[in-house]
């Protein structure tokens, strides 16, 4: 029988430099102290990679915390 238990997960928002030398952002998603998702890609503003990162737990996760760095 599936088990109906909410999660909570914290979500980092960070600044990374890709190849190219560019500033971009970036985000990951840490549960029960694993790593269980990341952004896998940069984004050109902090809002978009914030905005993006909420999209990715809306519905698996009751209470989600997040840090912008």
């Amino acid at each position: 029988m599936p088990t109906t238990d909410r999660k909570s997960a914290t979500i980092t928002v960070y600044r990374r430099r890709t190849l190219a030398r560019n500033q971009r952002w970036g985000w990951r998603m840490v549960a029960n102290g694993r790593i269980v998702a990341t952004s896998g890609e940069g984004y050109a503003n902090k809002r978009e990679a914030v905005d993006m990162a909420c999209a990715v737990t809306s519905g698996d996760y009751d209470t989600v915390t997040t840090i912008e760095t």
